[in-house]
Order: C-alpha cells, then sequence, then structure tokens
C-alpha cells in the first residue's frame, strides 16, 4: 500500500500522528518525589498526615450522609434549588461520598486491601 496522502488524512488522525512522534522523539525525564516530611514543613507541618485523612474522611462523611438521606436539604444547605432529576443526582452523589468515606475509614484503621475494596 503506498502511504496515504495528506489529502486523504484526516486533520485529527495527522495530530495525532504528530502527537505521537513527538512523544517518541523525546523520552521524559524521571520524575523525582520530594520527601513527606519537606512537603508537610512546606504547608505547616503541624498536622500529621494521618490526622489530615481523618479530618477529611468526617468532612465527606458527613457531606455524604446528609446528600444521600436528604439531597434537597443539602440543596438549601449549598444555596441552590433541586429539580427532581437534580435531586436524584445528588442523592447517587450522597451515596458515592459514603462509598469513598467508608472505605477510607476503613483504610484508616488497617483493614486490609481486599476488605477496602470489597
Amino acid at each position: 500500500l503506498p502511504p496515504p496522502s495528506t489529502s486523504t488524512m484526516s486533520l485529527k488522525q495527522i495530530t495525532v500522528a504528530l502527537a505521537l512522534a513527538q512523544a517518541t522523539a523525546h523520552p521524559l525525564k524521571p520524575i523525582r518525589a520530594t520527601p513527606l516530611e519537606k512537603s508537610l514543613a512546606l504547608r505547616g507541618g503541624f498536622v500529621s498526615p494521618t490526622d489530615a485523612a481523618k479530618v477529611a474522611a468526617t468532612l465527606v462523611s458527613a457531606n455524604g450522609a446528609m446528600m444521600a438521606l436528604s439531597p434537597s436539604k443539602a440543596g438549601e444547605t449549598y444555596g441552590m434549588e433541586f429539580s427532581p432529576m437534580e435531586e436524584w443526582i445528588a442523592e447517587g452523589m450522597g451515596f458515592t461520598f459514603v462509598a469513598t468515606a467508608i472505605m477510607s475509614w476503613l483504610a484508616l484503621n488497617g483493614a486490609s486491601t481486599n476488605t477496602v475494596i470489597g
């Protein structure tokens, strides 16, 4: 088969070909990880990563419970009026937040990976 001419190649195909050519032409430099202590010192370092994760899990738990159990009240809390469809979507988001919170609490309490993932 002869090579395709530019008239038969779409602009999308040309763009993808050029992007792949550039990506393979220049190898990426490895990324050096910053030590955790250095990162924490940058933001103040007064809170341990575990404590920060527990605070985040608590907030996600509370928000998820509120949105799953009473999505219309959650809308009022955020200053929004939900249509029935938006209320259903917010309820689904609430259940997702609750699932994330459960996984977070299990991981923070040392559960096995298989238990956390479920």
